[in-house]
């Protein structure tokens, strides 16, 4: 991803809405596509629970990990979006714009954060979104929040070693093959029905389809090519979805929070997708280094979106200006390059 990606697969509701083309959108998330955008575009998300929100109609990444949510330039047009995709839950009546009574449970961020990888890992950038962070905690331990630092959360890998789980990423593989099927059936005129298809087409018109610097189409392969059964499949996933919900929970007991938030650059989005739990976004400001936004993820127990929307409420009233645009923004001359 680096530094300079938009993010996800829902990045085009990111930039779309960043930009000004719509006021809000809609995306959706297995591991980070909804949360990921949002934060490279200084803009607030929340993607529910896993299994609350109807799919039907969407290229979902699978039943096991996936789910909707909005992407807005602020708390209450989230509120509004989640409110007719979870309907009767009256976000807005949590926007309560308080501290108080909040308790977090910090990850730190040198253990959490993306593997090169994934995300080059700058001291320029690192240092400065850091301490952005910390001061940003403590600010909000002045107005009424509690904070655990350093919070006891076992990593991702950690988790799947010690509870011996189906690796995520080959549920995710097996999940892939069927979502396309279901996604094909929804225009029944076309001759591609499934993944096998997508593949052949794309290789019999690479010329438009795999240009040279991504030609690859090792995860559609490797789907079709898992040998994983329909049972073994949904034994997995269950096992996988107790033990991340277990290893969360214990967080969760030990530092008696109410939610568990870390870095936009870390891993607490494969816990929300393992754990099937809902996740957030928030701004926290833009690099010096790069000029990028930068951000935090908000992680709630299943079914506490409404625990989520406070704390987003309450850090949109304390930190105003973290989505306010860069200086090379505001002073751009379209006559000029950046």
């Amino acid at each position: 991803m680096g530094h300079s990606t938009p993010g996800g697969s829902s990045s085009g509701s990111a930039v779309g809405t960043a930009a000004g083309f719509s006021p809000l959108s809609i995306g959706s998330e297995s591991d980070g596509s909804l949360v990921q955008p949002s934060i490279r575009a200084a803009l607030y998300s929340i993607k529910g629970t896993v299994g609350g929100i109807n799919m039907k109609g969407t290229m979902s990444g699978g039943a096991g990990f996936d789910s909707a949510g909005p992407v807005a330039k602020n708390v209450e047009d989230c509120a509004d979006v989640m409110d007719i995709l979870l309907p009767g839950r009256d976000f807005r009546s949590h926007l309560t714009k308080s501290w108080e009574g909040i308790h977090i449970a910090y990850l730190d961020y040198r253990t959490w954060q993306f593997e090169d990888w994934i995300c080059d890992r700058l001291p320029e950038f690192d240092n400065e979104h850091e301490e952005a962070m910390i001061s940003a905690f403590k600010t909000v331990e002045k107005v009424g929040a509690k904070v655990t630092y350093d919070a006891p959360l076992l990593l991702r890998k950690e988790i799947m070693e010690r509870y011996n789980t189906v690796p995520i990423g080959d549920l995710g593989a097996y999940e892939l093959a069927c979502c396309f099927e279901r996604f094909f059936r929804l225009f029944p005129n076309s001759s591609i029905r499934n993944l096998k298809d997508l593949i052949q087409f794309n290789k019999d018109h690479a010329e438009l389809e795999l240009p040279p610097n991504h030609s690859s189409q090792v995860q559609f392969e490797s789907a079709i090519a898992s040998p994983m059964t329909q049972e073994e499949y949904e034994k997995g996933l269950k096992h996988l979805r107790q033990s991340f919900r277990d290893a969360t929970e214990k967080c969760f007991k030990a530092t008696k929070a109410d939610v568990i938030v870390a870095s936009g650059e870390s891993f607490l989005t494969t816990i929300a997708s393992g754990s099937g739990y809902p996740i957030a976004s928030v701004p926290l400001g833009f690099s010096s280094y790069n000029g990028r936004p930068h951000g935090m993820e908000i992680v709630a127990r299943s079914g506490e979106e409404a625990m989520i929307f406070r704390v987003m409420s309450a850090w949109e009233a304390t930190f105003p200006d973290a989505r306010k645009p860069p200086p090379q923004l505001v002073n751009w001359d379209s006559d000029h390059e950046l």
